[in-house]
């Protein structure tokens, strides 16, 4: 059953075991640079949505207070006998 056949010096089990955590240990630094490549793009994406949020929500209020200032005006127009402030 034996062929005499002897495995190779360098295919010991130290070796296959330095061997696996030298990949496993490769295979994570890897992992984390990805992770912080796809968090620095989620980051850009967050803060381009944010600025934009921000814009919008000025545009809004600046909206509303000429909206209001519009009712004011259109009351003191519909009304001639109220005084502005009153409007």
């Amino acid at each position: 059953m034996f062929d005499g056949v002897q495995p190779a010096p360098d295919t010991c089990v130290p070796h296959l075991v330095s061997a696996i955590v030298a990949s496993a240990e490769n295979l994570l630094q890897q992992q984390l640079k990805l992770l912080r490549a796809e968090w620095k793009t989620d980051l850009h994406i967050a803060l381009k949505a944010g600025v934009l949020l921000v814009i919008g929500a000025t545009l809004g209020l600046m909206g509303g207070v000429f909206f209001c200032s519009m009712l004011i005006r259109a009351l003191a127009w519909a009304e001639p006998e109220l005084p502005l402030w009153a409007c």
